[in-house]
């Protein structure tokens, strides 16, 4: 095993970071994608780590696909928007809740991984393992295109649940009402392979005990050649 990691640091370009608290990874970031954390901002890179209230935001002809940390997830950020990456531990699944201000996003769940939500301004999308596309306008009302499984979008006025199918389309009115319509599933904007691939990356894992005794978990990221 030795060997196999001293072969793998000789011919990668790699970066070595704690990541005791970093909840997903950057997998592309194209164009002008903007990071917010801490207060501090700054332009994101690819195979960067993200935090627990990170807040992206995708310029005009620009996106970013972040992935997170326990497998589960992919999410496309499409130009002009704004997401708020968050999670939380419960019973050993990573329950990922995040925020989407403004612009649209697709993402894809795998299932029994944990609770998966979108937060918008007037509503939250729960899933439960699917592929979908979820839109949220300058008004702050939302559209949801479902493309596989099963999505339950809540109104936050009238906490009414809505559920929706593949091939439908739940949008949200301007009195908070959310209407349910079939959709061309053709008109379904799914990324190309390229932009979710992650051939480029390998993360490697595992725990470092300094000389005071404390334990670290490390994380070792390294482009593939």
């Amino acid at each position: 095993m030795k060997k196999t990691i001293i072969f793998i640091l000789a011919v990668c370009f790699c970066s070595v970071a704690f990541a005791a608290d970093n909840v997903a990874i950057t997998l592309k970031a194209k164009g002008d994608i903007n990071l917010t954390r801490d207060e501090e901002f700054r332009k994101i890179n690819e195979g960067e780590n993200l935090f627990n209230m990170d807040e992206l935001e995708s310029k005009s002809e620009s996106f970013a696909v972040v992935k997170f940390v326990d497998g589960s997830s992919l999410i496309k950020l499409f130009p002009n928007s704004i997401l708020t990456i968050n999670t939380e531990e419960a019973d050993g699944e990573l329950n990922k809740i995040s925020s989407l201000k403004v612009g649209s996003l697709w993402a894809k769940v795998s299932k029994k991984t944990g609770l998966f939500e979108i937060d918008t301004p007037n509503t939250v999308v729960s899933v439960k393992g699917t592929e979908f596309i979820v839109e949220v306008d300058e008004f702050g009302r939302a559209a949801l295109n479902v493309k596989d499984g099963e999505v339950i979008i809540k109104s936050k006025d009238s906490e009414k649940e809505t559920l929706v199918l593949p091939g439908q389309r739940a949008s949200e009115d301007e009195n908070g009402n959310i209407d349910v319509a079939s959709y061309d599933t053709d008109s379904f904007e799914s990324p190309d392979r390229t932009d979710t691939s992650e051939e480029e990356y390998e993360i490697l894992r595992f725990d470092l005990i300094g000389d005071d005794g404390q334990k670290e978990e490390v994380e070792m990221k390294f482009i593939k050649k």
